[in-house]
Order: C-alpha cells, then structure tokens, then sequence
C-alpha cells in the first residue's frame, strides 16, 4: 500500500465467533486467534509508513465498483474478474 499510494480498508470483525460456524478441527485455530490484535497491528504499522486505514461495513464490497460506486451482483463476471456495468471498470476481483 506503501508503494502504490494506496489505503487498507479492515472490516469490523467484532462478534465475529459467535457469526462464523466451524467444523471441529478449524474450532481451536479460529478461537486462539486475535482479530483485536491484528487489526490493532496493522493500523499501527499502516500509520508509522503513512498508508490510511479506513474501517468499512462488508456488505455489498465485492460487488462495489472502486470507481464509481455502483453495486451490482452481475459486476462480478467470476470468482477472480470484476467489471463494473456502469462505467466499464476492470479490474482483479
């Protein structure tokens, strides 16, 4: 983010144990982990190279053109493309 003059944008991962269900084995590693932490160490880190950290709500964010903003499920054409319908921006999912 550094080089490319760009930001790093973190969800709001609070409550997010109580949302997520887990098979068995997965349970011990997504319970030992520090969301808190992480996000903490990144702002950190992000702030002593001078890279903005935005917070953003994740709804609708892979379907969101970053240049104009329109939302739409189809602005994803697969798993790894994006296109937006609205002016034509193409990018890596």
């Amino acid at each position: 983010a550094e080089r490319t003059g760009r930001g790093i944008a973190l969800e709001d991962l609070t409550g997010i144990r109580a949302r997520v269900r887990l098979r068995k084995p997965q349970r011990a590693t997504h319970s030992s982990w520090a969301f808190a932490q992480l996000g903490e160490f990144i702002t950190y880190k992000a702030r002593k190279a001078g890279v903005p950290v935005v917070h953003v709500d994740a709804a609708y964010t892979s379907r969101t053109c970053a240049e104009c903003g329109h939302i739409d499920k189809a602005n994803r054409a697969s798993q790894a493309r994006f296109a937006c319908r609205s002016c034509g921006f193409v990018d890596h999912a």
